[in-house]
Order: C-alpha cells, then sequence, then structure tokens
C-alpha cells in the first residue's frame, strides 16, 4: 500500500510515470503470488534483485524494495531492510561476490540516494555493507500517507483489530490466546481478525466475541480496509515477530488507533510507548 499511496499523491511537482493500474488501486495482492514465484527463483539463484527499466519520458528512476536499477541513467532507490536485496533473504548478502557487485553500484554516479524507511533500516546498511563510498547517499524517509476524513461507527463493545497478511509471523496465535484470557476478566470485548486462520485455532478459540474475516481472498484497497473494519474499532494489535518496517501501522495511525505491538525494528520509532500506543 505504501506506492499506491505514493503514486496516487506524489511529492509537489513530481510526476510518476509507466505505473500499473493495478499499483494505483491498491491491488498488489492479485498478482502476488506470480511475484513470489519468481522471488524464489532469484533466491535459488541466489543473485540480488536487478531490473532493466524500459526507456521512456523520465528524468530519473524510483526504485524500490532492494531492487537495483541497471540503466545507465539516475536513480534512487526506497530501502525495508538491507536484505532486500536478496528479498529479505538474511543469509544470501554474505556472498562477497553480489556484496560488492552492489556496493558498486550505490557507489556508482547514477545512484543518487538510498532511502531507508527507518533508522532501523539505515543502521542495518552500516552493519552489513562497506558504505564508506556512498554513506551520504543513505538517508531515512519514513513511509507516510494522507489523510482523509473518517466517520466513526458507534458500537457498544470495546472492539480489538487485527490485520494479519502472515498468521503465524504476525503473532496470530498470541493474540488468540491474549484475548482468551481477556474476555475471561471483560465481558465487553470484541476481537476482529483479519487473517487467514488455520480451522484448528478457529475450533480452539470459538467464541461469539471473536469475528473471522479472510485476509487473501478478501483483499481490499487500504483506504477501503480502514473505511471497513478501523472505523468500527478501538483498538489495533499487532504483535509481529518478522516485519522489516509494519505498513498496517501507518492505517492504525491514519484511524486514530491506539496501537498495541512488539519492540522490533522500526516499531519503537513509530509507536512512541505510551503515546500513540503501547
Amino acid at each position: 500500500q505504501i506506492y499506491q499511496e505514493i503514486v496516487n499523491n506524489p511529492p509537489e511537482n513530481v510526476e510518476y510515470v509507466g505505473i500499473k493500474k493495478g499499483t494505483k488501486k491498491g491491488e498488489y495482492y492479485q498478482s502476488k503470488k506470480i511475484k513470489e514465484k519468481f522471488g524464489e527463483f532469484l533466491q535459488k539463484l541466489k543473485i540480488p534483485r536487478m531490473i532493466f527499466v524500459k526507456p521512456g519520458d523520465y528524468d530519473i528512476i524510483h526504485s524500490s524494495r532492494g531492487i537495483i536499477p541497471l540503466n545507465n541513467r539516475p536513480w534512487v532507490i526506497d530501502m525495508e531492510h538491507v536484505h532486500s536485496f536478496f528479498g529479505l533473504n538474511p543469509n544470501l548478502i554474505k556472498n562477497k561476490f553480489w556484496k560488492r557487485f552492489i556496493e558498486k553500484r550505490l557507489a556508482s554516479e547514477n545512484c543518487k540516494a538510498i532511502l531507508c524507511h527507518c533508522e532501523a533500516t539505515r543502521e542495518a546498511f552500516f552493519r552489513f555493507l562497506d558504505c564508506s563510498k556512498f554513506k551520504d547517499k543513505i538517508k531515512v524517509l519514513y513511509p507516510a500517507s494522507h489523510t482523509f476524513s473518517l466517520e466513526r461507527i458507534k458500537h457498544r463493545k470495546i472492539r480489538i483489530l487485527s490485520v494479519l497478511s502472515l498468521f503465524y509471523h504476525k503473532g496470530g496465535p498470541q493474540i488468540l490466546e491474549a484475548f482468551s484470557q481477556l474476555e475471561k476478566k471483560y465481558r465487553n470485548i470484541e476481537l476482529w481478525i483479519k487473517a487467514d486462520v488455520p480451522e484448528e485455532f478457529k475450533l480452539k478459540y470459538n467464541s461469539r466475541n471473536i469475528l473471522w474475516f479472510p485476509y487473501f481472498s478478501q483483499v481490499l484497497p487500504r483506504e477501503r480496509l480502514i473505511r471497513r473494519f478501523h472505523t468500527q474499532c478501538d483498538i489495533f494489535v499487532y504483535p509481529s515477530f518478522c516485519d522489516s518496517f509494519g505498513y498496517g501501522l501507518i492505517d492504525a495511525m491514519v484511524a486514530g488507533l491506539p496501537i498495541v505491538t512488539t519492540n522490533l525494528f522500526a516499531f519503537p520509532e513509530i509507536v512512541k510507548n505510551g503515546k500513540n500506543g503501547f
């Protein structure tokens, strides 16, 4: 959703060209499986992600998520993690040949900036790469969102919302276990969980206070997601174990929901403990 946000709400005096309609509409996940298969193929070859961008009438290439442009044109690259060059596989960056290749490309005249999504990503660059020839290019530029008017829908119970693309990796079992303890103590709470929850968990945590919503079979563009779910809930819970940023936290902030999350990577930079969440 961060790229849907960028292309639909670009910085002043910036125009993006060559953007697919699916990106503008937030329909990335409809073609996600094809992209994942290609990414898995590159990982098996143990080579970094690269692309030759189609020539056109543009001034600079904005590449994303560690995909290195091979064109002889100016480019910037935004990064969620230094491991993004290899599809977030932390082992492949240890290859000395490809490590030097990445360092050489980042030090080239064509590379104008390396835009880290958070300070934790910037620190990871210095930990895994020799950045001596391009250290001044490494900046922190936090992903952001435009805001839009939202009407909160009144309800009786205190609703806890959790939106998880990966049930196990993002703390789904922990959420259900925590809620099962909470509802023993508080009668006026409800959990809305939008995730692909395995049936054994639905049977184990069979409660009329839990509402189940599938994730991949009902992917919504982010504004529709926020209006449909966030405006009807009171607390956003996201105890992830694997994120390199956590873009779902931005959606919760747009909706004005307090956030409960883990002390992971960029999360302490987004959620200020005791201020906009815990």
